[in-house]
């Protein structure tokens, strides 16, 4: 498939987005800007997971006491 009839080709934009390792390199070799996101995907992912096998999730900022929020409602702490 050539980049004339890819529907997914960003040929042409000035702002092109890339996934992973290899997108990584890609945007490289273009000499672009690399903007790196890490965290939110791996986040939703494990929300999305946890809730489809009946799990609850209880939201924490980061300046609240989690250990402390896990046992008051009875939870197992996600990450600490």
């Amino acid at each position: 498939m050539t980049a004339a009839n890819n529907p997914w080709s960003q040929d042409g934009y000035r702002c092109r987005l890339e996934w992973g390792r290899r997108g990584v390199r890609v945007a490289a070799q273009r000499n672009d800007v690399l903007v790196v996101v890490v965290g939110m995907l791996s986040f939703s992912t494990a929300t999305i997971t946890a809730v489809a096998h009946g799990g609850v999730i209880i939201p924490c900022a980061m300046s609240d006491d989690a250990p402390a929020l896990a046992a008051r409602v009875h939870a197992r702490l996600a990450a600490s």
